[in-house]
């Protein structure tokens, strides 16, 4: 108890230095992180890298999304993927889904509605992580992804960019994992 107890304050602690204005702090504090955090840490990296500019500072967020291996992260970055405040961080967030081989199976109708409201990096990004997933996929969870996109493609029915290319592999991809179950 008295461990876990200490363990929880220094992660507390490595959070608040997230706040401090030298990069140089900042990157210590993150690989701090990568060694004692948990999935609380997330959204505090999240918010970090969306509103940083210092490239050092993203590259060491990313790093460590994509190395983590808790089975409660998917469920923080989803929450994280889904919320507007951080948008800018969606193409960062998309990639360490299929960089961290974690299990995102439940969340491809999130990862789906991530790649519709995003730009074209995002549909790449989740095409990506269709291609790669792993795992049992439920019916239910394609078809919900699958009813979602469609409808997203319909009514963009007449835009033609390279967005709109992708998130058409995304339908296509997701008709012939829902035909092989």
């Amino acid at each position: 108890m008295a461990e876990t107890k200490s363990a929880n304050k220094k992660v507390l602690e490595l959070i608040k230095q997230l706040g401090l204005t030298e990069p140089k702090e900042i990157i210590k504090a993150i690989k701090g992180l990568k060694m004692h955090g948990n999935e609380t840490v997330i959204e505090p990296l999240v918010k970090l890298y969306s509103t940083t500019t210092n490239n050092a500072v993203q590259s060491e967020i990313i790093d460590l999304l994509n190395s983590i291996k808790s089975t409660k992260v998917p469920a923080v970055l989803i929450t994280c993927l889904t919320n507007d405040e951080y948008a800018n961080a969606r193409q960062m967030m998309l990639s360490s889904i299929w960089n961290s081989n974690l299990d995102y199976t439940n969340n491809l109708s999130e990862i789906v509605e991530a790649a519709q409201k995003g730009e074209m990096m995002d549909a790449m990004e989740c095409l990506t992580i269709l291609e790669n997933m792993e795992g049992t996929l439920d019916e239910e969870k394609i078809m919900d992804a699958l009813v979602s996109i469609k409808s997203y493609l319909s009514e963009n029915a007449t835009v033609n960019t390279p967005k709109m290319g992708l998130l058409r592999e995304v339908a296509m991809l997701l008709t012939e994992i829902n035909e092989s179950l």
